[in-house]
């Protein structure tokens, strides 16, 4: 029953959840949002390309990229949103062409980028985790993932495991078992 998850956690509500002063911005069309307090530092959040989109079209890439100048860091969220079952078969592993080419555009700047990849499945991105510094596979998170997973960036904790899976480099790779 949904209503008693209660509301969840994205990751920046977990990197947010440390006391901080908030302040609102926004730029032409697109608003983001400033926390203070996370290690001292300041962290600012801008929304990239949707799931599925195809391409970066409304996404204000010069805002993104004026962003990822100042940045220490830029954390990338991107891969799949949530589903079960039947719903969320597939007939593709590439990931969307709209985030492959947010991750490129921001590449390009310089800024060192942690890769968190929300996704029930290995998806290929080859050329997303090339591009990348650090990668975090944060699978499906569930309504405490963003919290988890900001504890992970921030070093409060570190977690350790074995991939149930092999990820692979081409779809005409994948073992059936």
């Amino acid at each position: 029953n949904d209503n008693e998850v209660g509301r969840g956690f994205t990751v920046l509500d977990g990197i947010s959840s440390t006391p901080a002063s908030i302040s609102s911005s926004s730029s032409g069309e697109q608003n983001y949002y400033s926390f203070g307090g996370f290690e001292g530092g300041n962290i600012a959040y801008f929304p990239g390309p949707a799931l599925n989109a195809t391409n970066l079209e409304g996404v204000n890439m010069t805002l993104a990229e004026n962003m990822a100048q100042t940045a220490d860091v830029v954390v990338l969220c991107i891969g799949e949103g949530t589903y079960a079952e039947k719903p969320g078969d597939i007939q593709d592993l590439t990931l969307p062409q709209g985030q492959a080419d947010f991750v490129a555009q921001l590449t390009l700047v310089g800024t060192p980028i942690v890769l968190v990849m929300i996704e029930g499945r290995p998806l290929l991105i080859h050329s997303a985790v090339e591009a990348a510094a650090a990668v975090v596979n944060a699978y499906v998170p569930g309504p405490m993932g963003g919290l988890a997973v900001a504890q992970v960036l921030s070093g409060m904790s570190s977690p350790s495991g074995r991939l149930p899976f092999t990820y692979p480099s081409f779809a005409g790779n994948i073992p059936y078992h």
